[in-house]
């Protein structure tokens, strides 16, 4: 066995996936290059991405990075340098005043980065502004009384900061990711068009925006402003393929240190219980890659790096903790609502639809003989839903539920989970 050098884990659950082991999104990556080419040449592309929590949106849209950086990308659009590219968290920020300085901070370190005279110039503008300043965490507004003046002053600062930056870069693209807080705020998604609609009529037509929400978001945002979605092209990211699953192991594996390889097995395992889920593809690889000491991975590291061992936490505890502790594991205490939820994810499965009717919840009940009321009350607690219109029919709430309960759900149904 080999034990030279550091040991290094290549599966990141908790970061965006690096550019050098993404996989898949081809026509989504085909569709936000042009959109960029038509931005620096002129005619704002604007993208919507969209997918449910653990697809791959922040790996996605940190992948735009380096695609606008491109020379590929700039040169197709006619632009001798690059667009300045701002990657903007929004986690944080649940006020539209809190959003704007969060971009704000993003153009200042890229200021940073252009010398001393770029930064007096960005000082200078941001002194401007009533209740922004500079600090050693970078750009803050304070949010007073009687309102902030911020947002309307916003769509003047991103023009002055264009024409200022012209000579160092094409165009601006701001990527605007983990929306979700801020896209409750019911004047998020108008202030979004006024932004939009200012900057065109001030004839500033080389920034881009692209923003990533879930489903929900998008729905809050089309709901506070019903033109909201026109504004951009939709990207639906949804699972990788089989194919994209098997690649991004391989990749994965070759830049872990020891480099290790996987059995078929081991790679047709990820692709059933992973679901195609980029986190859960992240968070099993972790764990199989620490719990192998041969650096073979096989079907038995597959099984030990879900369940977990005295050394190395479980996926399938870790992703419990991190996403199913609140709305499954606290309100599902019993055993027998437990083998209801794998049966409806052994009938999606099985089915290969997602609104699973009770008869074939109940074929695959080896002791729940009368599946009805447990369902009916899992309705009530919000863990799974009726389909409107079907009687008698269900559906979880997402993609990353079913792959969980694919796993075996908690840790007190792991001795029956189906691997």
């Amino acid at each position: 066995m080999v034990t030279q050098g550091p040991r290094l884990n290549p599966f990141q659950p908790d970061a965006p996936a690096r550019a050098s082991i993404f996989s898949g999104r081809t026509p989504e990556l085909k569709s936000i290059e042009t959109a960029i080419v038509d931005t620096l040449r002129g005619h704002p592309s604007h993208v919507l991405i969209v997918g449910e929590r653990g697809m791959g949106k922040t790996s996605l849209a940190r992948y735009v990075e380096n695609l606008a950086q491109s020379p590929a990308v700039w040169g197709a659009a006619g632009v001798d340098v690059g667009p300045a590219v701002l990657f903007v968290s929004l986690g944080f920020s649940a006020t539209i005043p809190d959003a704007c300085a969060a971009i704000l901070s993003e153009a200042y370190r890229w200021a940073q980065q252009r010398g001393p005279s770029m930064v007096t110039w960005f000082q200078n503008e941001l002194s401007k502004l009533e209740g922004v300043s500079v600090g050693f965490f970078g750009v803050t507004a304070a949010v007073k009384a009687g309102g902030n003046t911020l947002p309307w002053a916003f769509p003047g600062a991103l023009e002055s900061f264009v024409q200022r930056s012209e000579k160092a870069a094409s165009g601006l693209v701001i990527i605007l990711d983990e929306t979700e807080s801020i896209a409750a705020d019911p004047q998020f998604a108008p202030f979004i068009k006024s932004l939009l609609e200012t900057l065109g009529q001030r004839r500033v037509n080389t920034v881009q925006l692209v923003v990533t929400a879930t489903p929900e978001g998008r729905d809050r945002m089309n709901s506070a402003h019903p033109s909201f979605s026109r504004l951009f092209r939709p990207l639906n990211v949804g699972r990788l393929a089989d194919s994209e699953v098997r690649v991004l192991v391989h990749k994965a594996l070759q830049e872990g240190w020891p480099k290790k390889t996987a059995d078929e097995a081991f790679l047709s395992s990820m692709c059933v219980f992973a679901s195609g889920i980029p986190g859960f593809v992240h968070e099993i690889g972790k764990a199989t890659f620490d719990v192998d000491t041969d650096n073979h991975l096989t079907e038995a590291d597959f099984t030990q790096g879900v369940i977990g061992t005295d050394q190395v936490v479980g996926a399938m505890d870790v992703l419990e903790q991190k996403h199913f502790m609140e709305r499954y594991s606290k309100k599902v205490l019993s055993n027998s609502y437990r083998e209801v939820l794998h049966a409806m994810a052994l009938a999606e499965r099985d089915l290969k639809r997602a609104e699973i009717p009770t008869e074939e919840i109940r074929k695959r009940c080896p002791t729940v003989t009368q599946p009805g009321p447990y369902l009916a009350n899992m309705v009530k607690r919000g863990v799974i839903s009726r389909v409107d219109g079907k009687r008698g029919t269900y559906q979880l709430p997402d993609r990353m539920f079913y792959a969980f309960l694919l796993l075996g759900g908690t840790r007190r149904s792991r001795k029956a989970a189906h691997l």
